[in-house]
């Protein structure tokens, strides 16, 4: 999600980085959860 969302992004991929969007951050946040509740 981080990667396809920066891939997208007009960025030379040095320091700094953009800064995410909200949204980008809280479907992240929501993956990772997910994958931990399955796994633990």
């Amino acid at each position: 999600m981080v990667r396809d969302w920066l891939e997208q992004q007009d960025w030379i991929k040095k320091a700094p980085a953009p800064e995410l969007p909200e949204d980008i951050l809280r479907q992240t946040m929501g993956k990772y959860r997910e994958a931990l509740r399955l796994l633990t």
